[in-house]
């Protein structure tokens, strides 16, 4: 499996041989079809499923992902998830402990509710609500959404304190931004949302303002992404395959910076990502003191406190196949910087008061790109 990964990795890539690349995705059904997760050590399942996992990701992105590889991975992954849901085996800790008086903290500053909220609460899974100044789980602060759901739910559920699986988390966003995040309070879940992570049917949605009027006709950043430790992620030709599709929905001003309001759907999470790509294309997120100048980012911060990113939506589907959406506005010191700015033409002033008043909210593909035709170019 591990050698059948390197190889459709190499194929996502560089470039698709369509035949070879299902040759290896009916190859991988066939052994999916046979494994006994029952005979495997923990190591060993562990390793067989982030192979099976990677192949899905790197057949999907590729765009050469079969369906009958989609169901028998689905369903091998399920298991190994509820076995090991029966090995940790439900607490009798009460379901809720309340976690108390929070730190004020800059995060404070930024919103009035400064503090998580579930948005969001099924049976085995979850949206949670993360502000500007909070970690998902890393331990670089204080203020770590881990932490927070486990004084929320209390000890049921295992997973929530199992760093080697994050903590139930699916996903991250950087410590300046804010929005939504998937979490998972099953191992059995968790290996669900992971399979149509993988796959691509969970939907990540974000707006963000950022440097320069973008070309509308600009639908995609394909750059491959690098980082090590903690240094800025670069986005080039060296590095993990990665790809950023995007929507420009507004342009604007603030004083004599030109600005755009872009709607951005990630099709790889990787760290960094949509800063790191827009940067590249030189149109750097606002107030992003990692990936602007730091000329650029002490002028920012006239406008915005914080980098200009909001995940506001996601999509994904329950254990039975239901789809679930959930959409969260700007947080309101967003809303603010956004009300500060003035709008190029009539498409982006209506775009823009859509966002500032928290209406009209709706996935990425139904937002219409600006067109510079509409309304002419005079300010608003």
């Amino acid at each position: 499996m591990g050698d059948l990964l390197k190889l459709a990795w190499g194929f996502a890539a560089s470039g698709v041989d369509v035949e070879l690349l299902m040759a290896i995705q009916k190859e991988v059904t066939t052994r999916l079809g046979r494994v006994d997760l029952q005979s495997f050590s923990e190591l060993s399942r562990h390793e067989f499923l982030q192979d099976t996992l990677g192949l899905l990701w790197a057949s999907n992105f590729a765009g050469y992902r079969s369906n009958n590889l989609l169901a028998s991975a689905r369903l091998v992954i399920r298991q190994a998830g509820a076995i090991m849901d029966r090995a940790h085996g439900p607490s009798s800790s009460p379901a809720f402990e309340s976690m108390g008086k929070l730190p004020c903290t800059e995060a404070d500053l930024w919103q009035p509710a400064g503090k998580p909220q579930i948005i969001l609460d099924l049976p085995d899974r979850l949206v949670i609500f993360k502000p500007p100044g909070w970690e998902v789980h890393n331990q670089n602060t204080d203020l770590q959404l881990s932490s927070f759901l486990q004084a929320t739910l209390g000890k049921r559920f295992a997973i929530l304190r199992d760093e080697g699986h994050q903590c139930g988390f699916l996903h991250r966003l950087d410590l300046p931004s804010s929005g939504l995040i998937l979490a998972a309070k099953t191992y059995e879940a968790y290996y669900d949302l992971k399979v149509q992570l993988n796959a691509g049917e969970i939907a990540r949605d974000y707006v963000i303002l950022c440097h320069g009027w973008m070309r509308p006709y600009l639908k995609d950043i394909k750059a491959k992404v690098y980082w090590r430790g903690l240094l800025p992620t670069s986005a080039g030709d060296q590095g993990k395959p990665s790809l950023t599709r995007l929507k420009v929905i507004a342009h604007a001003r603030h004083r004599a910076i030109a600005l755009s309001l872009v709607a951005v759907r990630i099709a790889t999470g990787r760290r960094h990502q949509i800063r790191s790509h827009f940067s590249h294309v030189g149109h750097p997120t606002v107030c992003d003191g990692k990936y602007t100048a730091e000329a650029t980012f002490q002028s920012d911060q006239g406008l915005c406190a914080r980098n200009f990113l909001h995940r506001y939506r996601l999509a994904f589907k329950d254990l039975a196949g239901k789809d679930h959406e959930v959409m969260m506005p700007v947080p309101a010191d967003l809303m603010i910087s956004l009300q500060c700015v003035t709008s190029r033409d009539i498409q982006s002033a209506e775009t823009t008061r859509d966002w500032v008043s928290g209406i009209s909210l709706r996935s990425w593909q139904d937002y219409t790109p600006l067109n510079l035709d509409f309304g002419g170019k005079q300010a608003v």
